[in-house]
């Protein structure tokens, strides 16, 4: 016997299908979560280190630092060392997992003469920067005695590329390669770059990197003022970018450089943004028992960690 179907067993079926539907796609969107949490490394302009979280909105002391112009962050995320290079021009790392603040990677100093390095990423166990206002890419390969967060890095080569395609200088005889910052996706071994003037590129530094210039998004003006910070997620799904000169935040298309506001998300102290930024961790510094002290340099200069929080203005 065949049965006929109404248009209300029709209707219902679609109904229930939909419905079926809507809950499938909610599950999954559960199931994915929210973006990884983003404990990014940023110095501000007196030299102190915090760590900000982009989706909580909230920035935290997490270093202390005597006076000076330290730059050129660059976070490794397997021993949660942050590296950067100091007024003197000589690469320093903070063991996160210890709480000290180590003195200079040996050997130093690690750049002279003109080297003015103002952006930094790290990645497969190597520093990168930008000359400042160049086409050269350095590489400081390290190397490591121990394992984990003990592990001590010392430098075992370093190399520099000349990235061709750049088309230095700008139409006005300005370099057009300040920076801004530069950060590196892990994940695929892309260095993406966004200069002082708003341009917008990539690098592939997998293999020889010299030939791989690959322009995203043109310079957005002639002025210093409009590149941001750079720094991915911990999962390397996000872009983060945030202004020096007005302390807003942002996300990163990576394929045109398009910049989505990040609302009520502003880190201006002072009258400035974080100098730079260094890449992210998965956990927060834990809250410290004591404060730590490592005596550096001549007169055996004090470095303290603490911890206080700050909800972002």
């Amino acid at each position: 016997m065949t049965r006929r179907v109404s248009l209300v067993d029709v209707r219902a079926s679609a109904v229930r299908l939909v419905a079926a539907l809507a809950v499938a796609a909610a599950a999954a969107s559960a199931w994915a979560g929210p973006p990884a949490p983003a404990f990014i490394y940023g110095i501000d302009d007196i030299n102190d280190i915090y760590e900000i979280d982009p989706i909580a909105k909230t920035s935290t002391l997490a270093l202390v630092q005597p006076a000076g112009t330290s730059n050129s962050l660059a976070y490794d995320t397997v021993r949660n060392d942050l590296f950067f290079i100091d007024s003197e021009k000589k690469l320093r790392y903070w063991s996160r997992e210890s709480g000290t603040t180590v003195g200079e990677v040996s050997p130093t100093p690690v750049v002279t003469g003109s080297f003015n390095p103002n952006n930094a990423a790290y990645y497969n166990n190597a520093i990168w920067f930008f000359d400042f206002n160049s086409s050269v890419l350095n590489k400081i390969s390290l190397s490591y005695s121990g394992t984990g967060a003990t592990a001590v890095p010392s430098i075992s080569a370093m190399q520099a590329f000349d990235i061709t395609g750049m088309n230095l200088p700008g139409v006005d005889g300005v370099n057009t390669n300040t920076f801004g910052d530069i950060a590196i996706n892990a994940n695929t071994g892309m260095l993406y770059a966004s200069t002082t003037r708003g341009r917008f590129y990539s690098v592939d530094i997998t293999g020889d990197p010299t030939g791989t210039f690959s322009e995203l998004a043109a310079p957005l003006g002639i002025t210093n003022d409009l590149g941001l910070q750079l720094s991915f997620n911990t999962d390397y799904s996000v872009l983060y970018g945030h202004s020096y000169e007005t302390g807003d935040w942002y996300t990163v298309a990576l394929e045109n450089g398009a910049r989505a506001p990040i609302a009520e998300f502003n880190t201006l102290y002072g009258g400035k943004g974080f100098r730079d930024l260094g890449g992210a961790a998965i956990t927060a510094v834990p809250e410290p028992s004591s404060v730590a002290l490592a005596c550096l340099g001549a007169g055996g200069l004090a470095w303290r960690m603490l911890r206080r929080r700050r909800q972002a203005a």
